[in-house]
């Protein structure tokens, strides 16, 4: 049942995971709660509409994460979406589950994974100023080896730690860094990712 929801998921096929859904909610099965659940929020994914899912669902896949030791592909596509509406505690103690899981990954794709996370942890670390928590993701980023795959990922983590090191020395080339990361995203073709970039830099330099 997960790998046809799997496989309809990167289809982008939502009318199939309706259909999936309908049999699981028609049948009698041990663990139809969560897997309801779980199909709910790929059908959410699926739409881009994960903001829209009820509290009572959202809530119910935080403490579904939260519990989690074993993340696979699914639980951290669903971490990374709901990364902004968990406290920084829990953020905090998840992205230190997920760093253990993957810390030695080889694969490119799971490595990816393990960047996406961090860098939406670090960006939560720096607008709520919790930059000593921050240094512990810096450091498992560092960890995985630049490629060609992680190349955009590693252009966000420049920025993302040079502010991190600025805030605790106030050093001018932590900040041509940073406008350099900026820059980057323009000059690969994506400037309104490099707008966004140099907002949130500017908002949250001088915290």
């Amino acid at each position: 049942m997960e790998d046809e929801v799997n496989s309809a998921y990167y289809q982008n096929d939502i009318q199939k995971i309706r259909q999936i859904r309908q049999y699981v909610a028609d049948g009698d099965f041990k663990d139809q709660e969560k897997m309801l659940l779980l199909i709910d929020f790929e059908l959410a994914d699926a739409g881009n509409k994960v903001a829209d899912l009820i509290e009572v669902k959202k809530n119910k896949l935080k403490s579904w994460l939260f519990d989690q030791n074993d993340f696979d592909e699914k639980a951290l596509r669903i971490y990374i979406n709901l990364i902004p509406i968990y406290d920084l505690k829990s953020n905090l103690l998840i992205g230190k589950k997920v760093v253990e899981k993957l810390k030695n990954v080889s694969k490119p794709r799971q490595q990816e994974e393990l960047l996406g996370v961090i860098c939406n942890l670090l960006m939560i670390c720096i607008e709520q100023q919790a930059y000593n928590e921050a240094r512990y993701f810096v450091k498992a980023a560092k960890n995985v080896k630049t490629r060609p795959e992680l190349f955009f990922l590693k252009n966000v983590l420049v920025l993302l730690e040079n502010m991190i090191s600025y805030h605790f020395e106030h050093r001018s080339e932590y900040l041509s860094k940073c406008k350099w990361a900026v820059k980057n995203f323009t000059l690969l073709g994506m400037p309104e990712y490099g707008e966004q970039a140099k907002i949130f830099f500017n908002e949250n330099l001088n915290k």
